[in-house]
């Protein structure tokens, strides 16, 4: 017995996501039909109002303003109403949506979990680099560790009596020669 149950309610919990999202899609087709509506007003306004300054036309055709501002306040709703159930969170043990403050799912009555709060990212001072071979400069020092090159005085940090870095070595442009082994010398 315990089985039917079990899959009646997924079963119930199957349905309530395929209303959630036929919801959803119907939002969307209603959003995109809105938008395709002021596209089209605002085309008939243009043409209205250029052959009103060609001189073809007295003026613009009444109601039209009024219509255009009617479907961006539409657009307006929609969106906010999407924006809302974007909002929504759904519950883990049952899958139902919930409002974003939900403390227990009204559907199962489960504890929802937790918001995680949003770190905000630390304030990262901007790097500086070396304008003669581009490294990264590290703490405030006079010479680039890489190259030597001494860092502009205007990007110098204030001096706290520290002794600059010695300059990295570089190494060779051309790699050190294999030493030549006798072959003859091993037979």
């Amino acid at each position: 017995m315990d089985f039917l149950n079990e899959l009646g309610k997924k079963l119930a919990s199957r349905s309530e996501h395929g209303r959630e999202d036929s919801d959803a899609n119907r939002l969307t087709a209603q959003l995109r039909d809105a938008r395709e509506e002021l596209e089209g007003l605002l085309a008939d306004l243009g043409r209205a109002y250029y052959e009103s300054v060609a001189g073809t036309s007295q003026d613009v055709p009444p109601g039209l303003v009024d219509r255009v501002r009617e479907a961006m306040e539409r657009i307006e709703r929609l969106t906010a109403r999407r924006e809302r159930e974007a909002r929504r969170v759904r519950c883990p043990s049952c899958g139902a949506m919930q409002p974003e403050s939900a403390r227990f799912c009204a559907n199962c009555g489960r504890r929802m979990p937790e918001a995680q709060p949003v770190l905000d990212a630390p304030d990262v001072p901007e790097a500086e680099y070396c304008a003669h071979c581009g490294a990264m400069r590290q703490g405030g020092e006079r010479y680039c560790a890489l190259c030597g090159a001494e860092f502009s005085p205007e990007d110098a940090a204030p001096s706290d009596g520290v002794a600059p870095l010695a300059a990295v070595p570089r190494a060779p442009a051309e790699p050190p020669e294999e030493p030549q082994e006798d072959r003859e010398a091993w037979r």
